[in-house]
């Protein structure tokens, strides 16, 4: 089909749409005029298919080939990747859990190092007869002079950041809360379809709509 051909068809559809909505069915007869009316559009649409059907199905054809293709070249890079972001997730883990440990192990040595400079203050203060601000420099707030903590920064890569990735698994079922529960609307229509007004689900209003069935 050409491009005229494709906008002379695209053009008759948007003459169904406006005489569609000039349609007033009131009585028999337009009832009639208006199930002339769907016939002509089955019409139609049995034309756009005979037309554009062929070359949807090759056009999809062509992409299921190509996405196959993409995803077979792919799947190496992906495994690859995986594999040394598993490694690397592994030892920045690791890494972070080392960096706690000395910070904690530091904030130990800072404090050890705190209390040793209250107890020589309070030693000297007691040397010197001043038993009451002995006491309280036991206690007193004090910055330990030049104390750094030796504590080695996380090994970083370039390109490379690392995220918290939440996720769950379900251990029981039956425990979750009713509000995390989603009804299983493709199981529930079954049902209906099925069992029509003699559906009996809990919760469930059974609707029926008539709708119009059309032959060329």
């Amino acid at each position: 089909m050409t491009t005229v051909e494709v906008e002379q068809v695209e053009q008759q559809g948007m003459v169904l749409v406006s005489q569609a909505e000039e349609i007033a069915v009131r009585d028999a007869s337009t009832f009639q005029q208006a199930g002339l009316f769907l016939r002509n559009i089955a019409g139609y649409i049995r034309k756009v298919g005979e037309v554009l059907d062929p070359i949807v199905e090759a056009a999809h054809r062509a992409h299921k080939v190509a996405v196959e293709q993409r995803k077979k070249l792919l799947e190496p890079a992906q495994t690859a990747e995986r594999i040394v972001k598993s490694e690397m997730a592994t030892f920045e883990q690791a890494e972070r859990a080392r960096v706690a440990k000395e910070q904690r192990e530091a904030e130990v040595e800072r404090r050890r190092l705190e209390d040793e400079e209250r107890l020589r203050n309070a030693t000297r203060l007691e040397a010197a007869g001043k038993i009451a601000q002995a006491e309280a420099a036991l206690v007193a707030p004090i910055t330990v002079p030049m104390f750094t903590p030796p504590v080695q920064a996380v090994t970083k890569a370039e390109g490379v950041s690392f995220r918290e990735d939440w996720g769950f698994e379900i251990e029981d079922a039956a425990l979750i809360p009713r509000e995390y529960l989603i009804p299983d609307e493709k199981k529930i229509g079954a049902v209906v379809r099925a069992l029509k007004t003699a559906t009996n689900i809990p919760g469930i209003k059974i609707i029926s709509k008539r709708i119009a069935s059309v032959r060329a």
